[in-house]
């Protein structure tokens, strides 16, 4: 429950919201705009599915990504196995994360890239494979 009395006082509010949820749920629509804008742009939208993928591969770092692969693979069911592909290397460490696609892992899968902000190099390697 939301305690109205802390939208007065950013401070507080700030104080009541440490890990930054609030903040991250306002920007929520700008960026899923933006991204729509962006995938359009890109020609996304002319693409024409030939059916389900095989698997949906999910990479990117911090529980974001494990909370995606959760949720595609419950919607998902059994039509689409969903997988999450776990970093290598030391998380602290800039640029130390790395991901690599499975061996089985082509043309009909699907890969998604969760990242809350596109900088970490490890998955634009892993976007070049």
């Amino acid at each position: 429950m939301l305690d109205e009395s802390l939208l007065d006082t950013p401070e507080a509010l700030s104080e009541a919201d440490r890990r930054g949820l609030l903040r991250g749920a306002a920007e929520a629509g700008a960026r899923v705009r933006t991204a729509a804008r962006h995938a359009a742009e890109a020609g996304v939208n002319d693409l024409k599915p030939d059916g389900r993928p095989r698997a949906v591969l999910i990479a990117g770092p911090g529980a974001a990504a494990t909370h995606v692969a959760d949720l595609l693979g419950t919607l998902a069911g059994a039509g689409s196995p969903v997988t999450r592909l776990a970093p290598t290397g030391v998380a602290p460490a800039a640029g130390a994360l790395r991901w690599e696609l499975p061996g089985w892992a082509g043309s009909v899968d699907l890969l998604l890239i969760a990242t809350p902000d596109g900088t970490e190099p490890g998955l634009s390697l892993l976007a070049d494979q």
